[in-house]
């Protein structure tokens, strides 16, 4: 049994913040488990909550084992259904903060990652990121 083909899946995903408000962002390269259009793009980190994981458990251990950081003050912000290509997924979307330098801990997933002003973000971000920094900009414009 696998989850997103057989059961709904739960994946969860953050929006990663340095203390100068710069936004870390992971160029993803293309695997069996990752669909192309999360391919050769900017996007979240984050992957497939486990059975008997919480949402936040997941979302530290993820971000751990992708870029080796740890995050806090995590905050969930939205969510997205993914159903397309028999597949059925919930992603979890958060904004959480580090302290920490990441690096690419799993080269077979992640091409590159970088920190991105809100004002100078990438062309070629994906659907479900893109949705998540508007509403990031949304909040900080009506401060």
């Amino acid at each position: 049994m696998k989850p997103g083909h057989d059961f709904i899946g739960i994946s969860v995903f953050a929006l990663i913040f340095n203390q100068k408000g710069e936004v870390l962002l992971a160029n993803h390269l293309p695997t069996d488990k990752k669909p192309k259009e999360f391919s050769d793009c900017w996007s979240m980190p984050g992957g497939a909550v486990e059975f008997g994981e919480t949402a936040i458990e997941a979302l530290k251990r993820e971000i751990k084992e992708e870029l080796g950081i740890n995050i806090f003050e995590e905050k969930l912000i939205s969510y997205d259904d993914w159903i397309k290509m028999g597949r059925h997924w919930i992603g979890l979307n958060f904004i959480a903060k580090t302290k920490d330098a990441p690096k690419i801990m799993e080269p077979d997933k992640i091409k590159e990652f970088k920190f991105f002003t809100l004002n100078n973000l990438p062309n070629n971000l994906s659907d479900f990121c893109r949705g998540c920094l508007e509403i990031i900009k949304m909040e900080h414009h009506n401060d």
